[in-house]
């Protein structure tokens, strides 16, 4: 082989290597110093946001359904500018914009409004600071060149906010102070001892947030006293987290936290793991609303109700003595002996009263109990072979469930399948037992299908307490405080909702259809 040849052989050499370790040497300098989101906010934030990839989670928010209806209402109708420029602008259509923008954006709220985000954009960010023309040709009006690589967007001369790269991310603050802190490194002092909260249990979200469980309480307080008065007495973690999963016309909403409790009766309940309740395969499916409590028995129940009421509402001593005195067996027996874990009251179409469900655990007990309550004196004629009895509650029972604030003196019931179904309208039981008998069941309607949990295919419907509505039925206690949060909800006419808790770890699931 000639010299000549050798030379250019090692110069077609030199040249491939060059083509191919030249671009990867680059890109690695791009990628050097690559930081996390999270690592610029600080941790003194009162709300936390993370979202895994922005531009998926607005495709998906412009196609949902119910956005535009959301955007009309008073707390949302200041964004309908932003979310129409950002629409006509086309911007979310542009490659590159999707490209740089499926980045983790991050972002927490702090105290005075004040908010910082951290969003990924990769190595587009070394390109941003090279071009001091890019505002103009986003065509994004208020959106201004600023001092260095410094863009502003002007909500209004006293509301501006900042927007810079740095290193492979896009800061974003309506705070200069709070913006510059990042530059500077003084974000990133983290007060001593305390650990970073940015930590989510699941992934499986559009949007997360972290929430004060001090506000989460605070809401659920202010939507039903009687939730509010156990939940001040569980101990949450420091910060709930929420997750928020966006469909075309659903919306899933979750909550999670560590819970416990220095009340015995009350640490009883909540560290208890949920079961899946089987009257959910036995609904029928002319149900309208429904809720569902697993999460013990009527004895642990009344424990716990007890332990968090101020004033005494019952006093048992008094009522297992009434209860020996007429009915000749104490109140453990009347009540405790013979029911099961699982207790629901569900709206049926058609019918004014509601329907009353307990399981039964011990069958021959119940008998024996009923047959020392007074039946009634008229009993109406059963329908199409479905025979029902009457019978009236003494007085002292129902100061019981009166603290639930369930009424129902002289209740029809019938037993079917290990539960006693009662209510104070015959009827109600002739068409919920009907329903039943011919495998008519909520179950199998379309409308529970598409209310499913995501771990509903595996047949998973663990709860301790499982709430379905229907707005056009019902009003659920969570959306009668009128807050920004519920009058979105408002928008969904129907919802499944349940409470879950494994190993000491609270879980709750919305779904919400319109």
């Amino acid at each position: 082989m000639s010299i000549k040849r050798v030379k250019k052989n090692k110069l077609k050499l030199v040249l491939l290597l060059s083509i191919i370790i030249i671009p990867l040497v680059f890109a690695g300098i791009l990628f050097i110093g690559r930081i996390a989101p999270y690592s610029v906010i600080p941790d003194s934030f009162i709300a936390y946001a993370h979202i895994p990839n922005p531009i998926n989670t607005a495709d998906k928010l412009l196609a949902h359904e119910p956005f535009s209806d959301m955007l009309l209402t008073p707390y949302f109708s200041s964004s309908l500018p932003a979310v129409s420029a950002i629409k006509s602008s086309g911007i979310l259509e542009k490659k590159l914009v999707r490209y740089v923008g499926k980045g983790a954006l991050e972002g927490a709220l702090f105290f005075d409004g004040k908010f910082l985000a951290a969003w990924d954009i990769g190595i587009a960010s070394h390109f941003i600071r090279f071009f001091p023309n890019i505002a103009g040709k986003l065509a994004i009006t208020n959106l201004q060149k600023g001092k260095k690589s410094r863009f502003e967007y002007r909500v209004s001369d006293d509301n501006v906010i900042f927007i810079q790269p740095y290193k492979n991310l896009l800061i974003i603050s309506n705070n200069l102070k709070l913006f510059e802190s990042v530059f500077d490194g003084t974000s990133r002092n983290a007060k001593p001892g305390r650990k970073s909260p940015k930590i989510f249990v699941s992934n499986n979200f559009d949007a997360g947030f972290l929430v004060a469980s001090e506000s989460v309480v605070s809401w659920i307080s202010a939507s039903s006293p009687m939730a509010g008065s156990f939940l001040k007495h569980i101990e949450f973690a420091d910060f709930a987290e929420m997750g928020l999963s966006i469909i075309e016309d659903k919306i899933d909403f979750s909550i999670i936290s560590h819970v416990a409790s220095g009340n015995a009766d009350i640490n009883k309940l909540i560290t208890r793991d949920s079961k899946m309740p089987t009257l959910i395969q036995r609904l029928p499916a002319i149900t309208q609303y429904s809720t569902i409590l697993s999460i013990g028995s009527i004895e642990e129940l009344l424990n716990a109700s007890i332990a968090v009421s101020q004033k005494m509402p019952v006093n048992l001593r008094q009522i297992d003595r009434a209860s020996r005195i007429f009915l000749g067996v104490g109140l453990g027996d009347l009540l405790f002996s013979w029911t099961g874990t699982e207790f629901a009251i569900l709206g049926i179409e058609g019918r004014d009263y509601p329907l009353f469900v307990l399981q039964i655990s011990d069958e021959q007990k119940r008998k024996e109990v009923f047959e020392k309550l007074s039946p009634a004196a008229d009993v109406p004629a059963a329908k199409a072979s479905i025979p029902v009895s009457q019978i009236k509650l003494p007085g002292f029972l129902n100061m019981i469930l009166n603290m639930w604030n369930v009424k129902i003196s002289a209740p029809y019931y019938i037993v079917q399948n290990e539960f006693l179904f009662l209510s104070e309208s015959p009827e109600t039981i002739f068409s919920a037992i009907d329903s039943t008998r011919k495998e008519d069941l909520l179950l199998e309607t379309e409308l529970w299908k598409s209310l499913s949990m995501p771990d509903a295919d595996a047949g998973s419907y663990k709860s301790s307490l499982m709430l379905f509505y229907s707005l056009d039925c019902i009003l659920p206690f969570f959306m009668k405080s009128n807050d920004i949060f519920e009058e979105a909800l408002k928008l969904y006419r129907h919802g499944l909702a349940k409470v879950n808790i494994t190993d000491g770890v609270l879980e709750v699931k919305l779904a919400a259809v319109k």
